[in-house]
């Protein structure tokens, strides 16, 4: 939702820039990355979990 009136100048909603474009591939690759690889990903994570299992 916008407000107020757009800066002068600006032609779109985000700023051009390579940076822009690797931060928003960065974003894609992981979420294909993490659909793709979800299982695996959570195995890692339970193992890990299961390894700080420390009897108080």
């Amino acid at each position: 939702m916008f407000f107020d009136e757009p800066e002068e100048g600006r032609e779109g909603p985000l700023p051009r820039g390579w940076q822009v474009r690797v931060a928003i591939l960065a974003c894609v690759l992981t979420t294909v990355l993490v659909g793709v690889a979800g299982d695996s990903l959570i195995r890692i994570c339970e193992m890990a979990a299961q390894s700080l299992n420390y009897n108080w």
